[in-house]
Order: structure tokens, then C-alpha cells, then sequence
């Protein structure tokens, strides 16, 4: 057998960055597939990409991504009896194994037919310019707020960011499709109780296997997360999101805005988050000026052992998140 020029990690670049032709794309089994969404590469087990949006046959799924080099993988690494890989909405190979019959779920894609012809990964050289990755993420950061600002208005494109920002890394995907069923046009003006209630009610309804709590610390928990949004959504009453935030367009307003009663329920380290990777691409290039300089949250493990002290603002934060996902050398050698 001849070896493959790609290795998996290969794959998952190529993928993340949609290295490949996007029309004409079909199952195994011939139903056409639309990517909306790639999903955001997992650093830490698991499905190798979370919060996937992807049509399958026409119907628009919200998911995880595994990739492998042959669909033989899912059975060699055991993914079908880990319950870690039951909200994985599409297996994404290279190419098929010789005369072995493939897994019939989940859903196949074959994706070696679909890169010829696609756009080429440049290989990175030297250490990463943290600097330059740090405001290639805001672009893109923006660009991807403003579509859905397009699509859906201000108010649901905060509203939908703020959600998936509380999900963490594991729920990320059940609260993108909590949004879509519980839109902030349906929650503005009411109360904190009402808000609760529909929010716990959308999650309920959604499949079981969206929701990741094993291990899930008391602090981070869903549906403590749920309390803290209906309390910010309540504060934010008739105004809307939208229109409320340009008069908090500083870092330390923006995170009292999302603890308007002092419960904590969202805490002040995810409230900072969303601040930087919501409310500030939603504001713009003014905004992210203004905090680029200022100094970093604390990097994650990988990021913190690959980068270190070299992270010393915002900006290069984001850069070394990049340089993480995108696997760009490691600077210290």
C-alpha cells in the first residue's frame, strides 16, 4: 500500500482552514453536504472540532467533527463506544480503506475528490510574529460577528455570541443551537425569571448528546451560566444588546454589564472573555485599539508552555491562541 503524502494533523489543517473545494461535497451514502461552520479545533481530546455547523441532505446540524485518514480509524481508536464522540455530526477521511466496508455512522465524507485544485497551506518558517497572528484573529474575529450581524441584526449576533462564549469548550454547539431556538427577539423586555425558564426549556428540548456535564465543574455548569444570561438579559430590558453596549466600551464596564446584579453567575474570568471575543470585534477596530495593549488573560496550558512570557498583551494573546491552532512552530526552539 502506498503511504499517504498527508498525516492526520495535515487533514485537520486542511480542514480548519477549508483547504478544499466547498461545492459538490456528498456523504458516502450521496447526500450533499454545505459547511457553514468548519467548527473550533479541540486542544484537549475529544472530537477534533466542536461547534461545527454543517447541512447534511439539506438539514442544518450542529456538532462535532473527527478526522482520520481512512474511516477504518473510527473503529481502531474506539470512538463508537466512547460516549466523548456521540455528538460528532460528520467523520471527515482522506480516502476510503481498501475492501473494508466503512462505519454507517456517523456520516462519511471523503474529502481526497475535493482538493485538487483548492487553495494551497503555505508551510510557516521561523517563530510565529505573535503580533501579526494576534490582528489576523480580530479581522477574522469581526468579519465573522459582522455576517451574522448582517443575517440576523445586532442583537441576535451578541445575543448568539454571548451563549456559545458560555459554553465553553465542550457546549458550545448545544448552546449555538439554544440561540437559534431561543432568539433574544423572543426573551427582550421580560423578566429573569421568564428568561430562565425559556432558556432551561430550549436547552431541555435539545438531543441529550449535546450536552457534555460529565466532569463538569460546579462554577461552570450550563445551566448556572443560563441564570447569569437571564439576569443580563433582563438588565438589558427594551434597550436591547445592540444599542446598549457602545456606552460601555471600556473592558471593566463591559464585564459589570454582564454581572448587573452581583450574582457572579457569569463570573468575572468568562466575563472578560466575552468582552474581548464579543463585545470588542462587535465594536470594531476604535475598541480593539484601545485594549490590544492592555495586559493578557491567562493562557491556556498548551499556549502558556509554547509562548510564555512572550505574551504580554491582549493582542499577542489571541496571536498565540492562533499559533496554537494553526500548529506554528514553537519559538523557544
Amino acid at each position: 500500500m502506498l503511504k499517504s503524502l498527508y498525516t492526520e494533523k495535515d487533514l485537520q489543517e486542511i480542514w480548519e482552514r477549508r483547504l478544499f473545494q466547498g461545492e459538490g461535497l456528498l456523504t458516502e451514502d450521496a447526500r450533499p453536504v454545505r459547511v457553514e461552520f468548519q467548527g473550533t479545533r479541540s486542544l484537549e481530546g475529544g472530537p477534533d472540532f466542536r461547534g461545527a455547523r454543517i447541512a447534511i441532505g439539506g438539514v442544518l446540524r450542529s456538532g462535532d467533527v473527527e478526522i482520520h485518514l481512512t474511516p477504518s480509524g473510527w473503529d481502531a481508536h474506539g470512538h463508537g463506544r466512547d460516549s466523548a464522540y456521540s455528538g460528532v455530526i460528520l467523520h471527515v477521511v482522506l480516502r476510503r480503506d481498501a475492501f473494508v466496508e466503512p462505519p454507517r455512522d456517523p456520516p462519511l465524507l471523503v474529502l481526497e475528490p475535493h482538493l485538487a485544485g483548492a487553495p494551497a497551506a503555505a508551510a510557516p518558517s521561523g517563530p510565529p510574529d505573535l503580533d501579526a497572528l494576534g490582528e489576523e484573529w480580530f479581522e477574522e474575529r469581526r468579519a465573522r460577528i459582522g455576517r451574522l450581524r448582517g443575517r440576523a441584526g445586532g442583537d441576535e449576533a451578541l445575543h448568539r455570541g454571548i451563549l456559545v462564549a458560555l459554553g465553553y469548550k465542550n457546549n458550545q454547539a448545544a448552546m449555538a443551537e439554544l440561540a437559534r431556538r431561543r432568539p433574544f427577539a423572543s426573551l427582550r423586555g421580560r423578566p429573569a425569571g421568564e428568561i430562565e425558564r425559556s432558556l432551561r426549556e430550549g436547552a431541555a428540548s435539545l438531543p441529550r448528546a449535546m450536552w457534555r456535564l460529565r466532569n463538569q465543574r460546579p462554577a461552570n455548569h450550563p445551566w448556572r451560566r443560563l441564570a447569569g444570561m437571564a439576569r443580563f438579559l433582563a438588565a438589558a430590558g427594551e434597550e436591547g444588546l445592540a444599542r446598549g453596549l457602545p456606552g460601555r466600551a471600556t473592558i471593566a464596564a463591559m464585564e459589570s454589564w454582564l454581572d448587573p446584579d452581583g450574582t457572579g453567575q457569569i463570573g468575572p474570568t468568562r466575563a472578560r472573555e466575552i468582552a474581548l471575543n464579543v463585545f470588542v470585534p462587535f465594536l470594531g477596530p476604535e475598541a480593539w485599539r484601545r485594549v490590544a495593549e492592555s495586559p493578557p488573560p491567562a493562557l491556556p496550558g498548551a499556549a502558556e508552555r509554547a509562548f510564555g512570557r512572550a505574551v504580554t498583551t491582549v493582542r499577542r494573546y489571541f496571536g498565540a491562541l492562533r499559533a496554537i491552532k494553526s500548529h506554528v512552530p514553537d519559538p523557544t526552539g
